[in-house]
């Protein structure tokens, strides 16, 4: 799945200015989900990535899958983009909030309930022009 959501992001990718990068660790991770929704949830994280990196340079997306210490299993989509500043973290997930010009604002809330409705959970944290990373936790 992970592979397949690489492919998808590297077409949009025209303009090559960003590397798409995954870990995928243990290679044999198994979860027990909708591979469709999950798919369409890391889609969205990452062309909010890539738009986020705007016309920058040397743009860094990676998607890592692990297991934590208690076994729970997780996805982690992050980007060396520009982050997120601390007084819009809180605003990110309600529904029509966007910061484009062009955006709907449902990818991120809705990414949220097709979490939710999986039993699992999905994160932020930014630093601002450092990085930003959200987590599929499952």
């Amino acid at each position: 799945m992970i592979d397949k959501v690489k492919v998808l992001l590297e077409q949009e990718n025209h303009n090559g200015r960003i590397t798409i990068e995954t870990i995928i660790d243990p290679e044999e991770m198994e979860l027990y989900i909708d591979e469709k929704q999950i798919s369409q949830v890391l889609i969205n994280l990452g062309k909010n990535a890539a738009q986020s990196r705007g016309k920058q340079e040397n743009g860094r997306i990676k998607i890592t899958t692990a297991t934590g210490t208690k076994g729970k299993k997780y996805i982690e989509v992050w980007d060396n983009g520009p982050g997120i500043p601390p007084e819009l973290i809180d605003e990110i997930f309600v529904p029509f909030f966007t910061t484009k010009n062009s955006g709907t604002g449902i990818g991120l809330s809705l990414s949220r309930q097709i979490m939710h409705l999986h039993g699992g959970n999905l994160k932020v944290h930014s630093v601002q022009s450092e990085y930003t990373s959200f987590e599929l936790s499952f």
